[in-house]
C-alpha cells in the first residue's frame, strides 16, 4: 500500500507542479508590484496612488481565488487518488 500511496503522491506532483509554480510567480509579482508601489507611493499623485492600489487589490483578488482554487482541486484530487488506494489494498 505504501508504494501505491507514493505513486498517486507522485502522479499528484507532476499533475499540479505547473498549476503551483504559475501561483507562485504570480505571488512573486505580487510581492514586488507591492514593494515597488510602497517605493513609489510618495512621488504619485493621488489618482496614480489610487489606480496602483486598485491594481493591486485586483491581483491580489485573483491571486487568492486562484490559491483557493488549487487547493480545492488539489484535495479533490487526493481524495480521489486516496480512494483508488484504499479499493486496491480492500480487494
Amino acid at each position: 500500500m505504501r508504494l501505491a500511496a507514493k505513486a498517486a503522491q507522485a502522479k499528484l506532483e507532476q499533475e499540479f507542479s505547473r498549476r503551483e509554480r504559475e501561483l507562485e510567480n504570480l505571488r512573486n509579482q505580487l510581492r514586488a508590484a507591492s514593494e515597488k508601489f510602497e517605493r513609489e507611493a510618495p512621488t504619485l499623485s493621488e489618482s496614480q496612488r489610487t489606480q496602483r492600489q486598485r491594481q493591486l487589490v485586483d491581483m491580489d483578488r485573483d491571486f487568492q481565488r486562484r490559491s483557493r482554487e488549487f487547493q480545492e482541486d488539489l484535495n479533490l484530487r487526493k481524495n480521489e487518488e486516496l480512494q483508488q488506494v484504499l479499493e486496491r489494498a480492500n480487494r
